[in-house]
């Protein structure tokens, strides 16, 4: 997960389904594309810095299965609403706004019901580990078993010598050197096109 911390700022009064808007498109509905359809969510987001889109989940989804939970309200209930909107036009107010009198109250109470509600949400999308062409890769090689102690025992004697404080791998695979290489006390960005490598990583 990335941060960019410079951009952090206080945030102004707006209502909190703004960000349970955003959590669902960043979290939510990445993880259960995925888990259902096996679908690379990275597109999404270099395509739209918003997250998935439920309009466009919906189209990718049966229609029996829009009407079942956590489709439902996931999916179809979003993409629903946003069909109403768009006919209402331009009598549809689409600014943002505070509410014109704040209750705390009220939202520690619709905070408290929604969180637990959100965590087992995710619990349930956990992704389950897909097998690719190249989650095998350790396995099925042209590595003798010797080559390969060696390999690893050459990284962790690299690391334990170097110290180096930080440590970028394009084509990390699954990390089994990144992971000497963070023991060693680096700080280590692991990168691998294949999704479902970075997966068991």
């Amino acid at each position: 997960m990335f941060i960019d911390i410079a951009s952090i700022d206080s945030a102004a009064s707006r209502p909190i389904w703004l960000a349970h808007n955003q959590f669902i498109r960043h979290f939510a509905l990445p993880l259960l594309l995925y888990r259902q359809f096996g679908h690379d969510y990275r597109g999404d987001f270099l395509a739209d810095l918003e997250g998935a889109n439920p309009d466009a989940a919906y189209r990718m989804t049966g229609w029996a299965r829009r009407w079942l939970p956590p489709f439902l309200f996931l999916v179809t209930v979003p993409h629903l609403l946003r069909r109403i909107e768009n006919k209402r036009g331009p009598a549809f107010d689409h600014r943002l706004q505070a509410p014109s009198s704040p209750d705390p109250e009220r939202d520690r109470y619709i905070l408290s019901r929604l969180m637990p509600r959100l965590e087992r949400l995710i619990e349930r999308l956990e992704p389950r580990a897909r097998p690719s062409d190249w989650t095998g890769y350790e396995a099925d090689n042209s590595y003798p078993a010797v080559a390969a102690t060696l390999k690893q025992e050459f990284v962790a004697q690299a690391c334990a010598s170097l110290k180096p404080a930080r440590m970028i791998n394009l084509g990390c695979n699954l990390g089994k050197f990144d992971l000497i290489a963070a023991e060693n006390g680096a700080e280590v960005l692991a990168i691998d096109l294949d999704l479902a490598s970075v997966d068991v990583l």
